[in-house]
């Protein structure tokens, strides 16, 4: 999240980054419908039952929980800390994924397992993952959100190995760098199969050897404020939608293999100049400084290394890894790198199944879009430390 906070302090710092035009209005969401009186920690995604309850996954505190429709009375499905009330959550944070009907699968990358949770929200049998090499793919938020089709194929992206470094006479080596591009694969649970169905741009993490505490050298992540990625997501109708970051358009990719390229939608682009390149490594550099100069302990030791500034994209990237969602309606939601004037909140772009912005949706701020239920539902966190949940509707 620091890093979050990080980049959009860069961002702030070039209020000319990206000034989309505004065709279509922005619009608010309507006022909460309902807010839980139990409060989380940081969530990991909900999803809405048939008769309106809710499945919530607290990554932080390692809890599945059911809500009902009001918010207001919650119930344990899996807990790490209940002492063997109710059954083993898992000592890494879980991922749900919705199954087929109404049905939902539970990732535990400890257990190599999946657990099913019925349409009414009931802990059934366990199924295994197709390959336990790839788990990480299946949990981590870089490779973005996993999703059924409609036959028995879980799609979900590949995430390439990590860059290796090999330390022999006291002398760091760093090996080759990790591809720019990561597959989006669909795994059939029956067959054990695994195909390869697209491939997808991404900014791979770059090694660099750095001066740590007391001299001693150490391999670290360079930190890179703009990283380029395509993004993607598994809409309702059991199609990939893959959000090009090179000229913002969808790329489409049917159950039954059928592909098509929606027209390119329209933006703003900003073309970074080496100055602003500079200005936000720079600008990174001091925020990260004056945060660890109101800290104290081991992290404000550590070195936190950058890219150069040559490492940049030419231009502003329209959106941002993590940044595109799908709700229950067949629609995209995408938070862009724009920004407007006398916007408090995010914004988001809402594309529709033929690629097309059809509106624009303001979150209030400090809000996170955590899930969407039916007909317009929409499911946020607040931010802090005791977050709440708050379920709205789009106006």
């Amino acid at each position: 999240m620091r890093h979050v906070e990080v980049l959009l302090l860069a961002f702030a710092g070039l209020p000319h980054l990206a000034t989309a035009q505004e065709p279509i209005p922005i619009r608010k969401l309507g006022p909460a419908i309902a807010t839980s009186r139990a409060t989380f920690g940081l969530i990991g995604g909900v999803r809405e039952l048939r008769d309106g309850r809710l499945l919530v996954n607290d990554i932080e505190n390692r809890k599945l929980l059911v809500l009902n429709a009001t918010l207001a009375e919650s119930s344990t499905l899996a807990d790490d800390s209940t002492g063997g009330s109710a059954p083993a959550y898992g000592g890494s944070p879980a991922r749900m994924i919705t199954y087929r009907g109404d049905s939902t699968l539970l990732v535990e990358p400890d257990l190599l397992s999946m657990q099913v949770i019925g349409p009414r929200g009931t802990l059934g049998h366990a199924r295994a993952i197709p390959n336990a090499e790839q788990v990480k793919s299946l949990v981590s938020a870089a490779a973005g959100t996993p999703g059924f089709d409609r036959g028995d194929h879980l799609v979900y992206r590949v995430l390439p190995p990590a860059q290796q470094t090999y330390r022999a006479n006291g002398v760091w080596t760093i090996g080759k760098e990790s591809p720019d591009s990561a597959p989006i694969v669909r795994a059939s649970l029956k067959a054990r199969k695994v195909d390869t169905v697209a491939y997808t741009r991404i900014t791979p993490a770059k090694l660099v050897v750095v001066e740590g505490p007391k001299g001693k050298m150490i391999a670290a992540t360079a930190y890179n404020p703009l990283p380029v990625s395509d993004e993607w997501v598994v809409v309702s109708d059991g199609s990939i939608a893959i959000l090009r970051s090179s000229d913002y358009h969808v790329d489409w990719i049917t159950p039954d293999s059928k592909r098509s390229s929606s027209p390119r939608i329209a933006f703003d682009w900003h073309r970074l100049t080496g100055k602003e390149k500079t200005g936000m490594i720079e600008g990174v550099v001091r925020d990260v400084a004056v945060a660890r100069s109101r800290s104290s302990g081991a992290t404000a030791a550590l070195p936190f290394p950058m890219v150069a500034a040559s490492d940049l994209p030419d231009y502003t990237p329209p959106f941002a890894r993590g940044s595109i969602l799908a709700d229950e309606d067949g629609r995209i939601w995408v938070q862009t790198s724009a920004i407007y004037a006398n916007v408090t909140g995010v914004v988001y772009d809402v594309i529709d199944r033929q690629g097309r912005l059809i509106d624009r949706v303001e979150i209030p701020n400090r809000r996170l879009i955590v899930g969407f239920g039916q007909s317009g539902v929409v499911y946020l966190a607040s931010e802090g430390t005791a977050r709440q949940l708050e379920k709205t509707r789009i106006r």
